[in-house]
């Protein structure tokens, strides 16, 4: 089980921040797949990007936190933050990756996966409370900008409320593409579409083949895509047998990614 939320490990560093890759639309996938030969390129999808790729960079320039930026180490299994924690920041994945989930009175069921320079803790804006727990998968770092900042920003610079403005335009699309992806019929499309944005959102794809290794497990991705452990497993396999991937436990090797953008429909 994961551990109670930590408010501890916190240090301020001078012009850091977090970072994320630009999610791509499936078609840039496919021209990056076409335009250079079979070299396969390895990504854990939890390491670290430029902080002008992240998210949250605009709000934190608005905000005057770029001369300090507050940073936070999270183990494996902690909370970032639970259900009904008061919510003072936005957070910006820096390195590693975290789990989303809503708690039940069953398994808890994950809602989603974020990634170095995504956000975390919008599901607190609206209340001041957090609706959702956060969990780190693997050992990670979150960059930490206060809410507070951005909205004593909100009148002297546009720049803060437009930065959250599209945060959550954001959120609200990754919610469409979830239930797009849920009403698709057929396990193993589902799975594929789950890689295809994996993949995109981390601009994994620069040749005909990607390594890439997995911050979450089979259950995790059922429980996301709404599926059993063994229909993921089974679906995973099913890919492998037909050449579209090379399966290692958590290593993902993409084969042929036109196969998989194909099967992701």
């Amino acid at each position: 089980m994961p551990s109670a939320p930590i408010e501890s490990r916190w240090r301020h560093d001078v012009g850091i921040g977090a970072s994320r890759a630009a999610r791509q639309a499936p078609s840039a996938m496919k021209r990056k797949a076409r335009r250079s030969p079979a070299a396969a390129r390895v990504s854990s999808a939890t390491g670290p990007v430029a902080c002008e790729a992240c998210v949250l960079r605009a709000a934190c320039e608005a905000a005057g936190s770029a001369q300090g930026v507050a940073r936070r180490s999270v183990r494996a299994g902690e909370r970032l933050h639970a259900r009904d924690d008061e919510s003072t920041c936005l957070f910006a994945v820096r390195t590693g990756a975290f789990l989303v989930q809503q708690p039940a009175s069953g398994a808890p069921r994950i809602v989603d996966f974020r990634l170095p320079g995504e956000a975390i803790g919008v599901d607190g804006l609206e209340t001041g409370r957090h609706r959702l727990d956060a969990v780190a998968l693997v050992d990670a770092q979150v960059c930490a900008l206060a809410l507070a900042d951005i909205r004593d920003r909100r009148s002297l610079d546009p720049r803060a409320g437009d930065a959250v403005d599209r945060l959550l335009s954001h959120e609200i699309t990754r919610a469409h593409d979830l239930i797009a992806t849920l009403g698709v019929h057929g396990a193993e499309r589902r799975v594929a579409r789950f890689l295809v944005d994996l993949l995109s959102r981390q601009r994994c794809v620069d040749g005909l083949k990607v390594v890439m290794t997995l911050p979450m497990s089979r259950s995790q991705i059922g429980s996301y895509l709404g599926m059993t452990i063994e229909t993921t497993s089974r679906s995973f396999s099913a890919m492998q047998a037909s050449g579209v991937l090379r399966v290692a436990v958590r290593e993902i090797e993409v084969r042929n990614v036109a196969a998989l953008m194909a099967l992701a429909g």
